[in-house]
């Protein structure tokens, strides 16, 4: 594990995806409101942080490696936010298009708790919309990932279903996935996850299993989800997040392996914790792991995220440490 994650700064990664900002607003509750049966929060403070392909992003930031980022945003607040903070954060962000016609997706969450009481989400609000992109803007961004892949070992592409894969762009990348066989693909798609062919990875959780089979990836079902999507991807793995049952991971070669979690399943909040997965396996498999060895290292990865509030990105002196700790008592 130590060896492989010692790779990662040699890794050129391209991120092809839905960048979103996610706002956290905390405030303390204190009463009940006269007005409805609703919670009176005093305004505390707020946070803004990479949200959607942002995470994962952020994520491949904090481990280390060498990153470039691909996206579309639009000339508006959130845009400028998640273009100054990614810039000032040392990613390469000359493939993000702004564009005017196009609109940031962003996700407010209004968090609430007592003095002395952990915490909690209490609702979210999504400004987000499923958006046309014109052709014109379709090629410059299809032109623009074509020259980064040529320099990339390793191809995230985190589709968070807000508008940049259009059908056009699967198929541009599909086509690049066969041209490109040598380098490392990663997809991690919430709506079109069989439409991603070829890919030396995709990272689906349960639900998003469920969405593109049909069947609930339960203990009786998961291998049949699994075969599913492997049989109509020609994927060479497939890993099945599944929280607190671990997870499955699918082979080209018809073998399967479970992995379960590492530490408490006591989990505070896994909201993020999908892409600090899907950063952290496509950087092992980028740096000489099979993908056995990937997921072990993913899911040390995730079991420090899943123990914190809100989107928090796995850093790459932690990762290592937990790592160092688990060989040393020959763990997992």
């Amino acid at each position: 594990m130590i060896k492989t994650i010692n790779q990662f700064s040699s890794i050129n990664t391209l991120l092809i995806g839905d960048l979103i900002l996610d706002r956290f607003v905390f405030g303390h509750s204190s009463r009940i409101s006269r007005e409805a049966p609703v919670l009176v929060l005093k305004y505390r403070n707020e946070t803004l942080v990479p949200g959607g392909g942002g995470n994962a992003a952020n994520n491949l930031l904090k481990l280390n490696c060498n990153l470039k980022i691909a996206s579309l945003l639009g000339d508006d607040e959130s845009g400028k936010k998640l273009l100054d903070y990614f810039s000032n954060s040392g990613a390469d962000m000359s493939s993000v298009i702004v564009d005017s016609s196009y609109t940031t997706s962003a996700k407010t969450r209004i968090m609430a708790g007592g003095l002395h009481t952990t915490v909690q989400q209490v609702i979210r609000i999504d400004r987000e919309n499923k958006q046309c992109i014109s052709d014109s803007l379709q090629d410059k961004f299809l032109n623009a990932i074509k020259n980064d892949i040529k320099w990339a070992d390793l191809i995230i592409l985190s589709d968070y279903g807000v508008g940049v894969f259009t059908k056009k762009i699967i198929e541009e990348i599909n086509d690049l996935t066969r041209k490109y066989q040598d380098k490392v693909f990663l997809v991690d798609s919430r709506y079109q996850l069989t439409s991603f062919k070829g890919m030396t990875i995709s990272t689906p959780n349960e639900e998003e299993a469920a969405l593109a089979t049909g069947v609930l990836p339960e203990d009786m079902n998961i291998k049949f989800a699994g075969e599913k999507i492997m049989n109509e991807t020609k994927n060479k793995n497939l890993l099945i997040t599944r929280g607190s049952q671990g997870m499955a991971l699918f082979r080209s070669n018809g073998k399967t392996s479970y992995v379960p979690i590492y530490g408490s399943a006591d989990i505070s909040d896994v909201t993020g914790a999908g892409d600090t997965v899907s950063a952290t396996i496509g950087l092992s498999i980028a740096a000489g792991a099979d993908a056995k060895l990937a997921a072990k290292i993913a899911t040390l990865a995730a079991s420090v995220v899943v123990h914190q509030p809100g989107t928090v990105p796995i850093y790459f002196d932690e990762l290592l440490k937990l790592a160092g700790e688990v060989e040393k008592k020959g763990e997992f």
